[in-house]
């Protein structure tokens, strides 16, 4: 599988998405935290927002970076909140080597950061 921004993610991550994506986040980030199997959070959450498989695959990514013992470079709030240490690389190698990134930002809000 190619990785990388996909012809249809703008239409699937657009603004129109980011609330709907933030709710689903939120949800599933509760159901693996109450101990619920992996496929089946995914498959009710995807099922309860009416999520493309795209949509489901990248919140599925997030489960490996929240359970990871390594410092975890995210802008997700979500993931933020429950992994043990990050540091914010991903804002600075965004900025300084891909400046016409497409960014979409899921933080609830802006200031929130936990630093190693």
């Amino acid at each position: 599988m190619a990785r990388g921004l996909h012809e249809k993610d703008k239409k699937y991550f657009g603004p129109q998405w980011v609330p709907i994506l933030r709710k689903a986040v939120t949800d599933l980030s509760w159901l693996w935290s109450e101990n619920y199997g992996e496929r089946s959070s995914l498959e009710l959450v995807g099922n309860r927002y009416q999520l493309t498989t795209r949509q489901r695959l990248a919140l599925k990514r997030c489960k490996a970076l929240i359970h990871s013992n390594q410092v975890v470079t995210t802008s997700d709030s979500q993931v933020l909140n429950r992994v043990s240490k990050w540091y914010n690389l991903t804002a600075r190698v965004i900025d300084k080597k891909l400046p016409k990134a497409w960014i979409i930002d899921l933080s609830n809000s802006s200031s929130s950061q936990k630093k190693t």
